[in-house]
């Protein structure tokens, strides 16, 4: 009569497997947070084409519109969004690109951006970096929208460093929304300040739910070998 042949656990090839399918499980999970999971297009500006605006020529960002008419105010140059914070005051609010997303059945995300106040020694209080959602005040008629980031030259000291990883939790409701990214003001002074951003990203606070699930996996794989052990 035969028998069956009898093979031991192998106790290291399962940690390796084991191993295996939880980095796996993280690199799926970081690809999920570098594209899968990401709402706008072209974030980090390096998909650009030149277009002839008012005062000249212009690199702008695809998939973001705006700049109209302030073409010679703002652009993508070195790879990172620019506005000058120069001209008349009472176009302060023109300089900005928006981007129209879907936040699906709605709820919470994380908005994360790059963002830098150049050439202080030139900025004016008033002028800064903000970033509004679906509205941006262009004239006095328009309602002032309620920022969901705004620093000013005054209120961040006046540093020229790059401040990276700006991270804000923001609630939204179902449907189609606008993002806008651009400077709160010029000032009346032809100074030579200037506003950047890179790297915008808009992600679910939730882990997309092939992330959470694979992510599961591996952590019942380790239970089941614990148990095992036992």
């Amino acid at each position: 009569m035969s028998h069956p042949i009898f093979r031991p656990f192998n106790w290291a090839r399962s940690g390796l497997q084991a191993a295996a399918l939880l980095t796996a499980s993280a690199a799926f999970t970081g690809a999920q947070a570098a594209g899968a999971g990401e709402m706008l297009l072209n974030g980090d500006f390096s998909l650009t084409h030149a277009a002839t605006g008012t005062g000249g020529l212009a690199i702008l960002p695809d998939h973001w519109a705006g700049l109209a008419g302030t073409t010679d105010n703002a652009g993508v140059w070195d790879g990172q969004l620019r506005f000058s914070t120069m001209g008349a005051h009472n176009t302060k609010h023109k300089y900005f690109v928006s981007q129209t997303f879907d936040a699906g059945d709605g709820g919470e995300f994380i908005l994360s951006f790059d963002y830098r106040l150049g050439n202080p020694s030139n900025g004016r209080s008033i002028n800064g970096a903000k970033v509004t959602v679906d509205n941006w005040y262009s004239t006095p008629a328009d309602p002032k929208p309620i920022p969901l980031f705004a620093s000013t030259y005054g209120a961040a000291g006046y540093d020229d460093s790059w401040h990276l990883g700006t991270t804000l939790t923001v609630t939204f409701s179902a449907g189609l929304h606008t993002l806008y990214v651009g400077t709160i003001g010029a000032s009346e002074q032809n100074d030579q300040a200037f506003v950047q951003f890179d790297n915008v990203s808009l992600m679910p606070a939730v882990p997309e739910p092939g992330s959470a699930a694979l992510l599961a996996s591996g952590g019942l794989l380790l239970v089941g070998l614990q148990r095992h052990r036992r």
